[in-house]
């Protein structure tokens, strides 16, 4: 692949930011400074990014919703639970195939949503992954940026390996 295709193809990628004005309105501007796993999936559910049944134990530190053909990762520290809520949460996906390092250092220097990484040098997978931080207190429209915007570059990230754009090749 050559340089301005796969520049074109990071462009892509990053104009999947969300505009802070398509945030619908019923998203609150409501300041929280730390979340339950409860909270994060009802606030998943009123966002309307899975809609679906989200099985959790009240003592869970992690969960997974699905997205595309791929499972997004939720998780914080091991004290994160129904009852325990914590100032930061991340979210990770794996993409079961690499981009190459040029793409990734790209895509890392030209994006704050998520970052990209190789699980070993043989590049034959990429994680994507962000972190939120509540510390001090952020609103749930932040949250929703933030998640929707992460779900959203996965999704373009997804169609390009699916078409071969900036992937790795052998």
């Amino acid at each position: 692949m050559s340089f301005s295709d796969q520049d074109a193809f990071l462009a892509e990628v990053l104009n999947n930011k969300v505009d802070k004005e398509d945030i619908p309105e019923k998203v609150s501007t409501e300041l929280i400074e730390n979340i339950t796993t409860r909270e994060l999936v009802n606030l998943l559910n009123d966002f309307s990014f899975c809609n679906a049944q989200i099985d959790l134990d009240d003592g869970d530190s992690i969960f997974s919703v699905s997205v595309e053909a791929a499972r997004l990762l939720f998780f914080s520290n091991n004290s994160w639970s129904a009852h325990c809520g914590v100032d930061f949460f991340g979210v990770m996906v794996t993409i079961p195939l690499g981009f190459d390092t040029d793409f990734i250092s790209k895509f890392n220097q030209n994006t704050k949503i998520g970052r990209l990484y190789t699980i070993n040098q043989s590049c034959e997978a990429t994680i994507y992954r962000v972190d939120v931080h509540l510390t001090g207190g952020v609103s749930k429209r932040h949250i929703y940026y933030m998640i929707k915007t992460f779900i959203d570059c996965f999704k373009q990230l997804y169609a390009g390996l699916l078409a071969k754009e900036g992937v790795y090749e052998q």
